[in-house]
């Protein structure tokens, strides 16, 4: 998501971004690491600036690997779901790829709104 000149900025600071780190890019599965995260949103004249509020983490059995993507299992999506509805902050996804493999689009690619926030993908 950008402004309308274009531009996109995101902000990460600790606890958060530590957080971020030891789940996503530092993850035990040798495929990928992934979690959901909540994003203040603001625009400026020159970006869209986003800013990592919360890190959500995968509990034991919410996140799998199949198909070539990322599976995200109903627990996990219900959890993120109902906070959300208490927060007026973005939901957005926030995943790694192997080392060996390059980034390619995902199969899907869906925006999402939870609750009162607004969703990013």
């Amino acid at each position: 998501m950008t402004n309308a000149n274009g531009g996109a900025l995101l902000r990460l600071a600790q606890p958060e971004l530590g957080r971020l780190i030891a789940t996503v890019l530092d993850a035990p599965d040798p495929l990928e690491g992934g979690a959901f995260a909540l994003f203040g949103m603001r625009e400026t004249a020159t970006s869209m600036v986003f800013t990592l509020a919360e890190l959500i983490t995968p509990e034991a059995g919410e996140i799998g690997w199949g198909e070539g993507n990322v599976r995200i299992n109903h627990p996990y999506l219900r959890r993120v779901a109902k906070l959300a509805q208490t927060r007026q902050l973005a939901v957005g996804f926030v995943h790694s790829h192997p080392r060996a493999l390059p980034p390619r689009p995902s199969k899907v690619s869906v925006v999402r709104t939870f609750g009162t926030g607004r969703g990013v993908n």
